[in-house]
């Protein structure tokens, strides 16, 4: 006879409720009663469960995250190139190795998931059944059903990907239909009506599709737990599952809702009591930089502990919700006493051992790793974003000439064909979103452009700035900056990269000027033409290594520019430059980890903060990186470490 009890069985004790209560009132109380019994039992079994939690994080970060890479690798190099960027990615899902490579990928990353919440049922089990060594059990128990969680885990995958698969594939197909006339900047910038009407029609197919898989996994929630406690086959477990949850989805529903909304909450208590504290850190602090500093590694600790605590609770929540429900559904699973649980007799010392070892290993890797990404001296370049497209519209005159007053090293500039053979400076395809033409560029012909303007769009100082020539930008750049030459590429180039070398050459800007772009094809295609140019890839996200690319230098967005990336740059003296980075902070903590140019749109402010950090420690600019992570909103130009260096 089992004592468990949840919500839906606590007719004894709801009963003296119901008759003066409302339904919501019942329901209520019921969700407090099992969330109390659930977290009374985890407490019993804290220390078992953060072990767990602990060694099963160290073991993903040391065994399983290089696994996942070397499948990426090996995914990339049988697709015949050493690495894919941006719009390659998209058609290499679409090959039988990207599409293999994908689902070998995905079942991994769900591996880790379904792993975990393994090993908590494992503890969880073994504790109802009297086990007094919780490591050896658990960690036994799923080590032998490795392999079927692994294949479970693909079959998982794969189900997932044939029930999105339409949705997905109608909402491409609609966008396509309706997004394709124009260039895609316009519709992101200006959102007009068809594209409002776009994501009205596709916002409901992806929810429809959402509740679908929703609805699935909930039927296949019992396949875990049956993997695990029964000899069933992965593939069939889902059927197993099925049967069990027939009738009871509903309410299986609502439980798990219960316990996410739970987990969601005790996720944002943390993330704002972290942020309380940093602000009673900072405000304590006032101009010592030296409080800020302990202060600042206090809240750390806290943010550290909470963090571990709440992911250990959440985890193992779940997993107590998979073994009660199990048991409620008839599942041949021991029954569990929440009244009375079976001694639990571990070595404590062990366990405390395991979580301050991964603590420890955790913040030397950590300390280190943030270390080498800190450099003692900026050599950082500043290049400015379509010239300083903050204060004037993008790849004009206007902006270029704001961009070399702000005493920018290099000007990025865009370039494209006309349809008679001249190399204007422009981004998009067409002239929509800043010159209200449907024109394509490579349509265009002098006499349209003579037509149209391109600068009241940003504002009324602006109106009637013409597209300008490449020759114009070389002229007016020439012995005041490098002219950054990005060779845009929309599947209709004649001769650009040529056209752009004569150009350069003409106006004598052989040794002042470098060219990107996001077609390898078209990097390759430059670096033949001019060889003792430096030519780069632009990248926005990739897929395997992108310093083992035959380029001079690497243009990737802010997102991707992880110290492991700027790392092996290094290492193959590779210059990484980072887009589009606006924001103080971040342009600092990019310069910390040792990136070599700086795009921005506002090239004047990426000045003022390498004049701030000019006169910071080492100390300083490693607080900033542990500020951001915390949350902090520190000025670089005011506040305490500006008021220290004064």
């Amino acid at each position: 006879m089992t004592h468990c009890r949840t919500m839906w069985s606590r007719q004894e004790e709801l009963q003296s409720f119901r008759r003066g209560a409302s339904f919501q009132s019942i329901q209520h109380m019921a969700a407090c009663m099992i969330i109390k019994d659930y977290l009374t039992h985890i407490w019993k079994a804290r220390w078992p469960l953060l072990a767990t939690h602990a060694l099963l994080t160290g073991v993903t970060v040391a065994l399983i995250s290089p696994l996942l890479g070397l499948t990426i690798r090996i995914a990339v190099e049988r697709s015949g190139q050493p690495v894919l960027a941006d719009q390659d990615i998209a058609m290499f899902l679409l090959t039988p190795v990207g599409f293999i490579g994908a689902v070998v990928v995905g079942s991994i990353m769900l591996a880790l998931a379904v792993l975990e919440v393994s090993v908590m049922m494992s503890v969880l089990h073994a504790r109802a059944r009297g086990a007094t060594d919780w490591g050896h059990d658990a960690l036994a128990a799923v080590g032998m059903c490795l392999p079927r969680i692994a294949l479970f885990a693909g079959h998982l995958i794969l189900r997932l990907l044939i029930i999105a698969l339409p949705f997905v594939a109608l909402v491409g197909l609609i966008a396509w239909l309706r997004l394709t006339e124009y260039d895609i900047n316009y519709y992101l910038a200006t959102r007009p009506p068809e594209f409002i009407q776009t994501l009205r029609i596709g916002i409901p197919i992806l929810l429809l599709g959402g509740l679908v898989i929703l609805a699935r996994l909930v039927t296949w929630s019992m396949a875990l737990p049956i993997l695990l406690f029964t000899q069933c086959r992965p593939k069939d477990a889902f059927g197993e599952s099925r049967k069990l949850t027939k009738g009871r989805r509903p309410q299986l529903l609502a439980a798990m809702l219960m316990w996410a909304l739970f987990a969601a909450a005790l996720v944002m208590l943390v993330a704002g009591l972290t942020a309380g504290l940093t602000d009673i850190a900072e405000l304590i602090a006032g101009t010592s930089l030296v409080r800020l500093v302990g202060g600042l590694s206090v809240v750390l600790l806290i943010w550290a502990l909470l963090t571990l605590a709440t992911s250990t609770l959440t985890q193992s929540g779940f997993a107590l919700l998979l073994l009660d429900w199990m048991e409620q559904l008839g599942g041949d699973v021991h029954p569990y006493d929440f009244e009375h649980p079976a001694p639990l007799k571990p070595s404590r010392m062990a366990q405390i051992v395991v979580i301050l070892g991964f603590m420890v290993v955790a913040a030397i890797f950590a300390g280190v790793r943030l270390g080498q990404t800190l450099r003692t001296s900026d050599t950082v370049e500043i290049i400015a974003h379509r010239g300083a497209a903050a204060v004037a519209p993008e790849n004009t005159l206007s902006a270029i000439e704001a961009a070399l007053d702000a005493g920018a090293d290099w000007v990025e500039i865009d370039v494209q064909e006309t349809a008679e053979g001249e190399v204007i400076v422009i981004h998009d395809s067409d002239f929509m979103r800043i010159g209200g033409s449907a024109l394509k560029v490579w349509d265009s012909t002098r006499t349209d452009l003579d037509e149209i303007e391109i600068g009241s769009w940003f504002g009324p100082d602006f109106e009637g700035e013409p597209v300008p020539l490449l020759s114009e930008v070389l002229d007016m750049s020439k012995g005041r900056a490098k002219v950054l030459i990005e060779l845009k590429f929309y599947d209709h180039d004649d001769r650009l990269a040529q056209r752009v070398s004569d150009i350069v050459a003409e106006t004598g800007m052989d040794d002042q000027v470098a060219a990107m772009s996001l077609d390898m094809g078209q990097v390759e295609h430059m670096k033949a033409i001019r060889p003792e140019w430096d030519v780069g890839l632009l990248a926005a996200t990739a897929v395997g290594d992108l310093t083992r690319l035959e380029v001079d230098f690497l243009a990737v967005n802010s997102g991707i520019a992880t110290p492991a990336l700027l790392r092996h740059a290094r290492s193959r003296e590779m210059p990484v430059m980072v887009w589009t980075v606006d924001d103080p902070v971040d342009m600092s903590r990019m310069i910390s980890r040792g990136v070599n140019g700086l795009i921005t749109n506002d090239p004047a402010t990426a000045r003022q903060v390498l004049g701030a950090r000019a006169g910071m420690t080492t100390v300083e600019r490693l607080l900033l990186e542990a500020a951001e992570l915390l949350g902090a909103d520190l000025d670089l130009t005011d506040g305490p470490l500006a008021d220290e260096r004064a």
